[in-house]
């Protein structure tokens, strides 16, 4: 009978349930069987077989990503090769709310000569916060649904692929089917003035193509503080009037590199028709693009935009009632030196839909780069999330789908259902001032 370690530095969250991807191979150049397991008291149960062989030894690798260099702890293994078990913490910022995996890798040094070889790498996810067993809830979706451009061209006589003409019956067709309160767009930037869908902008299209009942919070265009339009225009908030009324609207511009380049955050202020409860909903697109080996440049302004962000938002969350962000962050697990956004604001008090017990398509990214199949991956681009309200996620959806014919966007739409606090909500004039300082890596 093994005995059961404790490896030092564990975390103090209450998890228990167990969420494995792993690899099952003979015990050769390290390839060994890897079982993850969640501890009541918040570790991680690491068990690896069968037993290399007396005198090779083993650490235990843990990171915030799946190559294992991101946030990296290692414990050493006692035992000379004979102890194929270890308890570790989840990874750094890993927590029952950020709904992050912790990547585990079992690493081996066969006979003491300095020759390691490693596991494949697994991961798994703390248990989730339950949510609350009343109260009212909220379906948010969130979908980068790609910009037209000059896409609605034609190709021996057949719309092409990606022709805006046939993805917005695609797209409009996976929001009824899923029926959300609040739609969260970004991208939807397609100008009137190419005349993709007549005199209309793309958000407006679309919109359009939805049952009567869903509403633009804002139909016309963002402006800057010289009252110029500016940039991109495609972040929206497409709200079911029939469910919900909108008590107030407005924008803030994160910064940007140039003018041209801002992406503007619009927020609503939202009441529920059947019980008078309100919340705030925004929809973000942050800054694109994967930086050179060694630059941080696109790196940091998603931190600059992501703390702006933060702190606005955090100011709207002071009033008592939850504020509920999604969009897409352009960082994923797989960002360098990391995902900063999404870290952020899990620091700052942010919940992550996709902490749940209740998910859908968590085995693909949430992208699919116009490539497929999609392979699968344990990534993220796309978030939905919620600072404020009572904490815990009702379920999750990627809707994920691996055929090119099914094509809509590059980006998959993505669904979570939270809980709505009740109050009570405080005035302007009882908040005061905020004092909020956002968090910074």
């Amino acid at each position: 009978m093994r005995t059961r370690l404790i490896a030092a530095g564990l975390g103090s969250a209450m998890v228990s349930s167990l969420l494995v991807l792993g690899a099952t191979a003979p015990a050769q150049a390290g390839d060994l069987h890897v079982k993850l397991t969640n501890n009541p008291d918040g570790s991680i149960h690491v068990d690896w077989d069968p037993a290399v062989g007396v005198g090779s030894t083993y650490q235990v690798q843990i990171a915030t990503d799946r190559l294992i260099t991101a946030h990296v702890q290692t414990f050493d293994v006692p035992g000379n090769g004979s102890q194929t078990e270890l308890d570790v913490p989840h990874a750094d910022l890993v927590t029952p709310a950020s709904g992050d995996y912790t990547f585990v890798k079992v690493q081996i040094d066969r006979h003491g000569n300095g020759e390691n070889s490693g596991t494949p790498t697994a991961w798994i996810k703390p248990t989730p916060v339950a949510p609350p067993t009343t109260g009212s809830t909220v379906k948010m979706a969130t979908f980068n649904v790609r910009i037209w451009r000059a896409s609605d061209q034609k190709k021996k006589k057949k719309k092409s692929l990606v022709s805006w003409t046939v993805r917005r019956k695609k797209i409009a067709s996976t929001i009824k089917a899923t029926d959300p309160g609040v739609i969260l767009l970004q991208e939807s930037s397609g100008a009137a003035k190419l005349r993709v869908a007549g005199k209309l902008w793309q958000f407006q299209d679309l919109t359009n193509r939805l049952p009567k009942k869903y509403k633009l919070s804002v139909q016309g265009l963002y402006t800057n503080a010289r009252g110029l339009a500016i940039g991109s225009q495609g972040s929206r908030i497409v709200v079911d009037t029939s469910r919900y009324k909108v008590l107030k609207t407005g924008y803030v511009q994160p910064p940007a590199f140039s003018p041209k380049q801002t992406r503007f955050l619009p927020w609503a202020l939202l009441r529920i028709k059947s019980t008078g409860e309100e919340f705030y909903v925004a929809s973000a697109h942050l800054q694109s693009g994967a930086d050179k080996p060694g630059q941080t440049r696109l790196y940091d302004m998603r931190q600059r935009q992501t703390d702006y962000i933060n702190a606005q938002l955090a100011r709207l969350a002071a009033s008592g009632r939850g504020v509920y962000l999604g969009g897409d962050f352009n960082s994923t697990s797989n960002t360098k030196p990391d995902n900063n956004v999404h870290r952020t604001l899990v620091a700052d008090g942010w919940y992550d839909g996709f902490a749940t017990t209740t998910v859908s398509g968590d085995e693909f990214p949430t992208t699919n780069d116009f490539v497929f199949p999609v392979k699968p991956g344990p990534f993220r681009r796309d978030y939905l999330m919620s600072l404020g309200a009572p904490q815990g996620s009702y379920g999750y959806t990627n809707h994920f789908y691996n055929s090119a014919s099914k094509f809509a966007s590059d980006h998959f739409m993505q669904s979570a259902v939270f809980p709505v606090g009740a109050g009570p909500y405080l005035t302007a004039a009882q908040i005061g001032r905020s004092k909020y300082k956002p968090y910074h890596r």
